[in-house]
């Protein structure tokens, strides 16, 4: 089994089937010891998980372990410009924010906007301020280079929204693990849990089951906690020890036997087979541990908030227009208005 840290208690202070938390930030840079990748759940719009992402980045140690940060919220046709911006050029905030407004992902909304992923770009332009340049840290933006000023009809959308998994893992093979880097991983959980399934299938292509096809071993995946569907109430509550932030590996524990429909929702899981019907749910009786190694903890259900675009998002009316046009073309509602305050998970 990997090892991620130390723990303080003895094996007799603890059943044997529980989860041994330790502080995550160390034992994330420790685990770069032994893989060449590991890949963090962004529960899309999570305060907590940026605000841990962010103090991740900025520790000194960081930078001594790992080379590239590949992220999902960041339009791969933007590449020299979020290049020149964490390197520390002045970059206009016109060009700057393409990066994050135009991903297929974000597609008609306004949702990468919320402060926490414009800041993820600031914190490591800053911490390579402070670096030599062979240290610094590279940003590769994993999301295909969709021109949306080109995008003229659904198929259109069809065409860069199927290769969202394709394009991040094969940004993934050449731009990291060909060159003998090491990297973190950012991107919605659905991205990256590994193929449960005993042999390849066109419905577990994600990041993390493509790249594990020609690198089997090499992905450490750690799901963030959200809560635990309807068993929360009962279940949540073994993790009120945990540091925070903590985390474990859940293999033989009672968290790796669970049910992983109570941490990947099915509602959540939109899987189409070759004839374009619905496919069956491809977590039905896979446990945790089969898709994720280790679970990250930053406090319980209740604490959790979601990161909101600011007003002015909304007030920009070209912005919001092109919104609207993306919706027509996609087919789905058209975007809201501002959020008052931090919403709930």
């Amino acid at each position: 089994m990997l090892a991620i840290g130390t723990c303080s208690l003895s094996v007799a202070q603890v059943p044997s089937d529980s989860p041994q938390p330790v502080p995550a930030t160390k034992a994330i840079i420790a685990a770069f010891e032994r893989v060449p990748i590991v890949a963090i759940a962004d529960l899309h719009g999570l305060q907590q998980n940026h605000d841990f992402i962010a103090s991740l980045v900025r520790d000194p140690d960081l930078p001594n372990k790992i080379n590239d940060i590949v992220v999902e919220f960041g339009n791969a046709k933007y590449q020299a410009i979020i290049d020149r911006y964490t390197n520390g050029d002045n970059v206009p905030i016109a060009e700057l924010r393409q990066v994050w407004r135009n991903t297929i992902g974000a597609g008609n909304n306004p949702s990468t906007d919320a402060p926490i992923y414009p800041r993820f770009f600031a914190t490591v332009r800053e911490v390579n301020r402070s670096l030599p340049a062979p240290r610094r840290l590279r940003v590769l933006l994993g999301d295909p280079p969709i021109d949306w000023s080109k995008v003229k009809d659904r198929k259109d959308i069809f065409f860069w929204g199927s290769q969202r998994d394709s394009h991040f893992a094969e940004v993934v093979e050449k731009q990291v693990l060909s060159k003998g880097r090491k990297a973190l991983l950012i991107a919605g959980g659905y991205h990256l849990f590994h193929n449960p399934a005993p042999t390849p299938s066109d419905f577990f292509d994600n990041v993390v089951s493509l790249l594990e096809r020609h690198h089997p071993g090499q992905v450490l995946v750690i799901m963030t906690h959200r809560g635990f569907g309807p068993r929360n109430g009962e279940l949540e509550p073994r993790l009120s020890s945990w540091p925070n932030p903590g985390m474990a590996l859940i293999r033989d524990t009672w968290l790796g036997l669970l049910d992983a429909q109570l941490v990947f929702p099915p509602s959540q899981i939109v899987m189409v087979g070759p004839d374009g019907k619905p496919a069956p749910n491809p977590l039905e009786r896979v446990k945790l541990s089969d898709i994720v190694d280790a679970y990250l903890y930053l406090g319980p259900r209740g604490s959790l908030t979601i990161s909101t675009p600011p007003p002015e998002v909304y007030q920009d009316k070209e912005y919001m227009q092109e919104l609207e046009r993306r919706s027509k073309l996609m087919g789905t509602p058209t975007v809201g208005g501002p959020a008052v305050e931090q919403r709930k998970p």
